[in-house]
C-alpha cells in the first residue's frame, strides 16, 4: 500500500505541475512571445587571435523571460546575463561554424516553452588568401579571404596557376583587340585630316586614266599602215 502511496505522490510532484503549466501557457500568450522573439537580431564580428580570425556572435533586442540555449555548446542564457540592455555578446566561435540557437519562454506558465529557432553559419576563413602566390590576383575567388578553397595545398596551387594563364591570356587578348581598333583609329583620323589632299589626289588619278584611254582609243582609230 505504501508503495502505491509513494507513486502517486510522485506522479502529483512531477506530472501534474507541468499539466496546470502548459495549460497556464495560452495560445495568446505564446502567440506574443514569438512576436516579441521576431525582433531579435544577430549578427557576428570577428578578431585576430593568433593571424586566425575568432568570431563573436551578437544577439540583441532580447524580451524579458526568455532564455537562450547555444546547441553547439548546451549553454543556457537568460535575460539576467545580458551583458548590456537587452543584449549577449558569445564569443568564441571558430569560422565556417554552424551554430542553432533556440529560443523558450522563461515566463510562469510557459517555462520551457520552445518559441524560435535561428540557425547563425559563419563564414569561411581561406587560410590560404595570404599566400605569396595571391600577389597580383588577390580578389579573386581563389585568393579571397572569405572562402572555400580546394585542399589540399597542392590542388590550390594548380587551381590558382590556371586562374593567372586565363587572365594573362584575356588581357593578351584585349591587347590585340586595343592594337587593331588604334590602327583602324588612326587610319580614319589620317582620311578626316587629309580628305580634300586626298579626294584630290582620286580626282586626278580619275583624269590622267580618262585621258590615257582616249589617247589610245584614237590611236586604234587611226592607226593606219604606210
Amino acid at each position: 500500500m505504501k508503495r502505491y502511496v509513494l507513486w502517486i505522490f510522485l506522479f502529483a510532484l512531477f506530472i501534474l505541475p507541468e499539466q496546470v503549466n502548459g495549460s497556464a501557457c495560452d495560445n495568446r500568450t505564446f502567440s506574443d512571445f514569438r512576436s516579441l522573439v521576431s525582433n531579435i537580431n544577430i549578427y557576428n564580428s570577428y578578431r585576430w587571435e593568433d593571424d586566425k580570425p575568432i568570431f563573436d556572435i551578437t544577439i540583441s533586442n532580447i524580451p524579458d523571460y526568455v532564455y537562450i540555449v547555444d546547441t553547439s555548446t548546451g549553454k543556457k542564457y537568460d535575460y539576467k546575463q545580458h551583458t548590456s540592455q537587452f543584449e549577449l555578446v558569445i564569443r568564441g566561435y571558430q569560422p565556417h561554424q554552424r551554430v542553432v540557437f533556440q529560443f523558450y519562454s522563461d515566463y510562469p506558465g510557459c517555462y520551457g516553452q520552445l518559441i524560435d529557432t535561428r540557425n547563425v553559419t559563419l563564414p569561411p576563413y581561406n587560410e590560404y588568401s595570404t599566400d605569396p602566390i595571391c600577389a597580383g590576383v588577390e580578389n579573386s575567388p581563389l585568393c579571397a579571404r572569405w572562402a572555400n578553397t580546394p585542399r589540399p595545398y597542392d590542388k590550390f596551387l594548380e587551381k590558382v596557376n590556371e586562374f593567372k594563364n586565363k587572365e594573362q591570356e584575356k588581357l593578351e587578348r584585349e591587347a590585340m583587340r586595343t592594337q587593331t581598333k588604334g590602327f583602324w583609329d588612326k587610319m580614319l583620323d589620317f582620311v578626316g585630316e587629309y580628305y580634300i589632299f586626298l579626294v584630290g589626289i582620286v580626282i586626278v588619278i580619275i583624269v590622267i586614266i580618262a585621258i590615257i584611254r582616249k589617247i589610245a582609243m584614237k590611236k586604234n582609230q587611226f592607226d593606219f599602215k604606210v
